[in-house]
This record gives C-alpha cells, structure tokens and sequence, in this order.
C-alpha cells in the first residue's frame, strides 16, 4: 500500500477466510493432501487438534464463493488500492 500511495504502484490486497472444495476437509489443522488423516484419527478415537477451546467462531468459504468475489476484483480500477476480505457468500 505504501508503493500505491507514493508511486501510484497498482494494488490490490485480498485476503481470503480459510477456502475449501470438494476435496478438502475445511479443518484449521491438518494436510490439504491427506486430509483424511483427521477423519481416522478421529475414526480411530485419537486426539486431534482444535484452536483454542474448540468454540471460537471462524468462516469458511466454499472454493466457487471465492472465485466470484476474487472475479470480481480482477482488472476492476475501483479495487486498486483497496484491501477485501472474501468469505462466504450470504445463503
């Protein structure tokens, strides 16, 4: 941001919550590539790991969800110079 505001350098900052599709288990912990180590951990009765005291509330976007916002952030003059937060869209 610092780079847009003294030389007019185009940015755009998105920060997406935690994305997940079809083949991933929106876990905050874990593997993307073997996310079904979790699901047999917990199968298995063993001990996984939860953020803080496993009630915090956190968002989770679904992977098309982003891509509308992302999508609609892409050569758009208004977002340069902007920050976004993308999350799920409203059901």
């Amino acid at each position: 941001m610092q780079a847009h505001r003294e030389k007019n350098f185009p940015v755009t900052i998105v920060r997406p919550s935690l994305t997940y599709g079809p083949s991933q288990i929106p876990l905050c912990v874990g593997s993307w590539q073997h996310p079904y180590t979790v699901i047999d951990r917990m199968k298995r009765g063993r001990q996984i790991i939860v953020p803080g005291d496993g009630t915090s509330l956190w968002v989770l976007t679904w992977n098309e969800d982003f891509a509308k916002g992302f999508l609609g952030l892409l050569g758009n003059p208004k977002a340069i110079g902007e920050a976004y937060h993308i999350t799920r869209m409203k059901c």
